[in-house]
């Protein structure tokens, strides 16, 4: 079966009155895992994911989540990862982080289009061309290997997008490769190929005197002689 979302999207911006209150800030990576953890049953995917959010960069950065968070690091993100019996794999090699189930991706996004929200200082500080922001690459959906959830993601009402592929290569830096949450992102057993039916035998005449050996070749030892016009089964093996 193809893979469907238990989870909502999960937005590191946190609003009051319609207003961006700068609470969540840098809070990629938690969102990241906020998601992931709703997916694969480790956090309520139908929890509020605020509340979420918060206990997850709370744990991640081992202080309370707040307008002056500070970033986190890939180790961190291990580090939580494997406080709930989840192995990860870094690496730096886009084709690893594409093809696998789940990943987060460590991205210069300046570089990501089509663009979720302001690209400038804002939203993103200086513009320095190294990897500044994690999104959480989902299984295929829609037909779309480039699916994310986007924790800044704000023009498209907040939700999951699907980015260029060739822009996210651009913008790729490294990835934490996250295993399968056997919800449907595995791809379907092969379905098993039944063996061909064996030939029905036939009955045929010889043309002409022949012998009938082992091994199809000239010369050798002929187990017997079949005379001109004599009776064959053809069992329709060939070598």
């Amino acid at each position: 079966m193809a893979w469907e979302p238990l989870s909502k999207h999960v937005s590191q911006l946190e609003h009051a009155g319609g207003a961006y209150t700068g609470i969540g800030l840098n809070d990629c990576g938690p969102a990241c895992l906020t998601r992931y953890g709703r997916e694969a049953g480790i956090l309520d995917a139908g929890g509020p994911i605020p509340d979420q959010l918060s206990r997850v960069a709370e744990d991640v950065r081992g202080y309370p989540d707040g307008p002056s968070n500070g970033y986190v690091s890939i180790d961190q993100l291990q580090t939580w990862l494997g406080n709930h019996s989840v192995a990860s794999h870094y690496t730096e090699d886009w084709g690893a982080a594409r093809h696998a189930a789940w990943a987060i991706l460590l991205v210069d996004a300046f570089q990501l289009s089509p663009p979720q929200y302001p690209q400038d200082w804002s939203w993103l500080g200086a513009n320095t061309g190294v990897g500044d922001h994690l999104i959480l690459g989902l299984p295929q959906y829609r037909g779309s290997g480039t699916y994310c959830n986007d924790p800044l993601a704000y023009d498209n009402g907040e939700a999951d997008n699907s980015y260029d592929p060739d822009a996210l290569a651009v913008a790729f830096r490294a990835a934490l490769l996250l295993p399968s949450t056997h919800h449907g992102e595995d791809p379907a057993p092969p379905v098993p190929v039944p063996p061909a039916p064996a030939p029905t035998p036939t009955r045929r005449m010889a043309s002409q005197r022949c012998g009938l050996k082992l091994v199809a070749k000239h010369g050798g030892h002929d187990l017997a002689t079949i005379p001109a016009h004599g009776q064959l089964l053809d069992l329709g093996v060939r070598s």
